[in-house]
């Protein structure tokens, strides 16, 4: 699968059944493409302008809507089976650089350059509330698998954790020389695992270690480093039973076992690697390059590894 129009990749998603990949380009179009063929199946239109980028989109948990962020600030809601534009979601000042979905479809996250992420209901297009605190453009947004906490990443060096309902910030992960943080995601038995400019991965305990009571809220020192990569690390992304995919500037996809060990390095990729994402059922990655070159990965078969 290419972008052979504009030649430009921006992110890459699954659908919730694994029938279709999804793309965003950087000319406005985000593009809908059969998993098993590449056939390219339709493509959307996002806003008048054909320069600006969509830099992230999303399914929702019953495969009926597409959710995509873009640099006019704005978050769009698309039907997913015919490309119609649903609703568009306006509040944000800058840049949309990431958007995310709770598990129960009910909620959309989306991370901006304004240093905020905001909450919104999913079938009215209702803002809920902002989450406020970052310093810095706000890169990634994930929810947890329960849905009660939101997580969000920062080039001002912090990953933070939220309570979905509040807006309480719960947990501040504090990166070593305030590295920025482009991607987080969240596992399904409650870590977060975050990627950096400073080439590194790391694993946190999303509410705590157990041993203190509360929690601190600032935590400096996570579980684990993941080390492996040559240049920053832009995306992230967790497979139901904790195999964690990685990419990078260095034009690598890697893929770690749950206890962080690097288990195997996809190389094709000739340019940076914008986006990385696993399949619902966990057997493919689908990687997106700068180039707009998107491959589909066979994961092959691990055992499964105790956590740190």
């Amino acid at each position: 699968m290419k972008h052979e129009e504009d030649g430009d990749l921006h992110c890459v998603t699954w659908s919730h059944d694994g029938d279709l990949i999804i793309s965003g380009s950087g000319a406005s179009k985000i593009y809908v493409w059969k998993s098993t063929s590449g056939e390219l199946l339709r493509t959307l239109q996002c806003g008048a302008e054909d320069s600006q980028i969509v830099d992230d989109v999303v399914v929702s948990p019953n495969g009926e809507l597409l959710i995509s962020g873009s640099e006019d600030g704005k978050v769009r809601v698309w039907k997913l089976s015919s490309g119609e534009l649903v609703r568009t979601l306006e509040g944000h000042d800058e840049w949309v650089n990431a958007v995310a979905v709770s598990p129960d479809g009910a909620l959309i996250a989306s991370a901006s350059d304004d240093y905020s992420v905001r909450v919104w209901k999913s079938n009215t297009g209702e803002h809920v509330r902002t989450l406020k605190g970052h310093d810095d453009y706000v890169y990634g947004v994930a929810f947890s698998a329960d849905g009660q906490l939101i997580v969000s990443a920062s080039m001002d060096g912090t990953a933070r954790v939220w309570k979905a309902a509040t807006g309480r910030c719960r947990r501040i992960l504090a990166h070593p020389d305030s590295a920025s943080v482009h991607a987080v995601a969240v596992s399904r038995d409650g870590y977060v695992i975050s990627g950096s400019g400073d080439k590194k991965l790391r694993l946190w305990h999303l509410r705590g270690s157990g041993s203190v009571n509360p929690p601190p809220l600032s935590v400096k020192v996570p579980l684990k480093i993941l080390d492996a990569h040559v240049d920053e690390v832009v995306a992230v992304d967790v497979s139901r039973d904790g195999q964690v995919a990685s990419a990078s500037a260095d034009c690598k996809v890697k893929l770690w076992t749950p206890a962080g060990e690097l288990y195997r390095t996809f190389d094709k990729h000739e340019q940076s690697v914008k986006d990385v994402a696993v399949s619902p059922d966990g057997e493919r990655i689908a990687s997106g390059s700068e180039d707009g070159v998107i491959y589909v990965w066979k994961r092959a078969r691990q055992g499964r590894f105790c956590r740190p």
